[in-house]
């Protein structure tokens, strides 16, 4: 039987090998010489990490402090990536999640928001950015966060958000392992970006794409039907993914979330409103998650200075030139999967 110092001692020869496995792992020679005795090497036995995702909130003046806990593995992981040993989540990071409920039945969820392909598994306790959705029996569901704090119905508040980093310990290696899968529904929102002349001119391609008409040119009170994307549109998006100033996220520009009014989305001039999303509409003759063609594509209208502009609702966007302005505008159909 080891004593503890045993113990300890076997653990940082297991963490110091993985170490040095890792950083040899990165590099993408490396990856094709060892790929074929990483298992051989690795050790049954991997450090472990938990951690606890922890918010505090109010909803309508009530207090709600909710946490869940997760477990990050120092492991080789070469079967779903070539950076080989590195911190991940067995189940995937969609285990970090919190579900609860508020008066009369109410449910939400919490969900980080971790750019992709940042882990979870940081190296020490610290903040974070969150989206608190909350879903209403009228089949509405609104998202709050540190700016979001008001609608119809709520008044919100965010206290604290936050992983920390609560203990070490030892596991068994599992050399492949599933993904957490959620039975999830998906849902959608539309927001707008507004790109200025200081956003887009300085862009020899983009200003380009505007003289040449390669970008459709707004009109009011006209409806803008969507056909499908065209080379042009994935040209611009080339050209755009290249330049700081017109990111497809609207980092670089002043939006504006749009609220569901009937038939058309509207924008809200609100910046502190809660935003709104629908459950999207099944699709006929398929099933989740599997694309139709772009005339069986489910789509949504937007409704902007008299003209009506369809949006497909899986991730896509439009984008126009509006010369009264001369600025760019994009509408944005953005998506969540909530349990």
């Amino acid at each position: 039987m080891y004593y503890f110092h045993d113990v300890m001692k076997i653990f940082r020869y297991v963490f110091l090998y993985q170490h040095m496995l890792g950083y040899f792992m990165r590099h993408s020679l490396f990856v094709v010489l060892i790929t074929p005795f990483v298992a051989a090497c690795q050790p049954p036995v991997v450090p472990l990490k938990t951690y606890s995702f922890n918010v505090k909130f109010d909803v309508n003046g009530k207090s709600y402090d909710v946490s869940e806990k997760f477990n990050c593995h120092y492991e080789d992981v070469s079967w779903i990536s070539t950076k080989g040993a590195e911190w991940h989540i067995r189940e995937g990071s969609d285990v970090v999640r919190i579900y609860g409920v508020i008066d009369n039945d109410i449910s939400f969820e919490i969900i980080p928001n971790q750019p992709w392909p940042k882990s979870f598994c940081f190296d020490e306790s610290g903040p974070l950015d969150v989206q608190v959705f909350i879903k209403n029996k009228n089949g509405l569901v609104e998202s709050f966060d540190k700016n979001r704090l008001v609608s119809s119905f709520y008044n919100f508040r965010l206290v604290d958000a936050r992983i920390d980093s609560r203990t070490w310990g030892v596991d068994f290696f599992e050399k492949k392992h599933k993904l957490l899968e959620l039975a999830t529904r998906s849902y959608y929102t539309v927001v707008v970006n507004f790109y200025g002349e200081d956003k887009w001119s300085r862009n020899e391609g983009a200003a380009d794409f505007v003289e040449e008409r390669k970008i459709i040119w707004f009109e009011k009170n006209k409806a803008f039907p969507f056909s499908g994307w065209g080379k042009d549109d994935v040209e611009l998006a080339r050209i755009r993914w290249d330049d700081e100033n017109l990111k497809e996220d609207g980092a670089f520009a002043r939006q504006n979330v749009l609220k569901p009014n009937g038939a058309a989305w509207v924008i809200s001039t609100s910046n502190v409103e809660a935003i709104n999303w629908l459950q999207e509409p099944a699709m006929a003759g398929g099933e989740e998650g599997i694309e139709l063609t772009s005339s069986e594509r489910r789509s949504s209208w937007v409704s902007y200075r008299g003209s009506k502009i369809e949006l497909p609702i899986r991730d896509y966007y439009r984008i126009f030139y509006e010369p009264d302005e001369n600025r760019l505008v994009e509408f944005v159909a953005q998506s969540v999967k909530l349990r």
